[in-house]
């Protein structure tokens, strides 16, 4: 080349080991360069990475799970984009951790590991999906009673996706699986705990949670009944629970509730809830 540097290309061997390599002249065969080595490896495999997709603004960390990785000549790259020594750490023969880069746009690249200093990389096809991160706009309802178990939200907000790994989390030590409904909307299950106020927020990918969020509190229970939730459209069909320390009514009886002039069967659970469906309704506030 124009910088002195001569180029080879490594052949193929049966073996692990180091290697001599010499360089010698295409006419006469003469020696122009010894004493080097080149060591053979046996090729290093990423099975998988975990999450498969990130935020535009990076800083995703994606666990890259393989065999016969190791820590010597490291490199992580995602698409043309490497990833600075900083924020790749191998683990173990079998776990390398990388954090991603920005992207200046939503798109599919492929997520690679060097372990020779950038000379080859991994060619097990594994993809990472960049996209816009989900934005939390609000929660209905915005409340439910701590220590109650079963309980449902609708999260609203944008750029929602439709993936198994679409999250919700209740302050920062309760995540449960998200149910999609559309890029703007979301339901999920709402986990028991004490009360007080959190905030919910959304991720994607399970991992990376929006940085917007809503308050959502926990009220407290008290003797009295409390009905959750507390309203519902004319058409009927919303499950209703009936909640209160004192209603002194055994497992699994049957209770009838009665919605202004019209009733319906009710069942108590094991945790001494009274649960109903909603009939329908003439009017508003009937």
């Amino acid at each position: 080349t124009e910088e002195g540097a001569i180029i080879c290309k490594s052949p193929q061997s049966a073996s692990q080991g180091t290697a001599r390599v010499r360089v010698t002249t295409g006419t006469d065969g003469q020696e122009l360069q010894g004493g080097l080595t080149f060591f053979y490896y046996q090729s290093p495999v990423v099975d998988s990475i975990t999450p498969c997709r990130g935020e535009l603004s990076g800083g995703t960390v994606v666990s890259f799970s393989g065999r016969g990785m190791t820590a010597e000549g490291l490199q992580c790259r995602f698409g043309d984009t490497f990833v600075s020594a900083s924020m790749t750490r191998w683990v173990s023969a079998s776990l390398v951790l990388c954090v991603s880069p920005t992207s200046a746009s939503a798109q599919v690249v492929a997520a690679e590991l060097s372990f020779n200093d950038g000379g080859d990389f991994t060619m097990e096809g594994n993809r990472f999906v960049y996209e816009q991160g989900a934005t939390v706009e609000g929660v209905v309802p915005s409340q439910a009673l701590g220590g109650l178990g079963g309980q449902v939200v609708t999260v609203l907000g944008r750029h929602f996706g439709k993936t198994e790994e679409l999250s919700c989390r209740f302050g920062l030590d309760h995540t449960l699986r998200g149910v999609y409904g559309t890029s703007t909307m979301i339901v999920c299950g709402v986990p028991s705990r004490a009360a007080g106020s959190v905030r919910l927020t959304v991720a994607n990918n399970g991992a990376d949670h929006s940085e917007t969020g809503a308050l959502f509190l926990y009220r407290s229970q008290t003797s009295g009944a409390t009905l959750v939730p507390s309203s519902g459209p004319t058409s009927g069909g919303t499950p209703i629970m009936i909640v209160g320390s004192e209603l002194g009514i055994g497992y699994e009886e049957r209770v009838a509730c009665r919605f202004g002039s019209r009733s319906v069967e009710g069942v108590v659970g094991g945790d001494g809830v009274i649960r109903c469906i909603a009939p329908s309704s003439a009017a508003i506030g009937d």
